[in-house]
């Protein structure tokens, strides 16, 4: 009986057909500025998802298997701002700043004392370390995990 009641209530939460987005997607996070960006989940076949992001409002629908994705046009340097992400139910993703970022560049930034051999753990955290925001941008460093 028990079992039965716990398959119903797993069945229940799977048909709920709430808008969803990756966990790469997620409170504070970082978006490069730029570019077009993209911005995608699951929700059920046929909802209408509409995603606003500073100045921008994108609407979509999800395909028959509930996938969909937009791509916001290539923002400006800014934040920290809220993404809303809107279906059946509603997502904010806060704190998402706006950046240009990157690695030091060398001529040997990529290999390891020249040799053209992959660099190692060891070299990448000691690269990240010497990572930095250009100047104007504040809040340091920020590292997905998802």
């Amino acid at each position: 009986m028990k079992l039965r009641l716990l398959l119903g209530l797993f069945c229940a939460a799977l048909a709920n057909g709430a808008v969803r987005l990756p966990a790469l997607l997620s409170d504070h996070m970082m978006l490069q500025r730029g570019m077009p960006v993209r911005i995608w989940g699951w929700a059920d076949a046929g909802e209408a998802v509409n995603i606003t992001f500073q100045y921008q409002k994108v609407s979509t629908v999800a395909d028959g298997t509930g996938k969909w994705q937009v791509f916001l046009n290539p923002l400006e340097v800014s934040g920290p701002s809220d993404l809303t992400v809107a279906g059946t139910n509603t997502i904010t993703v806060h704190d998402v700043l706006v950046a240009k970022c990157g690695l030091p560049q060398a001529s040997q930034t990529w290999s390891r004392h020249g040799q053209g051999r992959p660099f190692g753990a060891g070299d990448c955290r000691r690269r990240l370390s010497q990572a930095t925001l250009f100047p104007g941008e504040e809040g340091g460093l920020r590292c997905s995990t998802g």
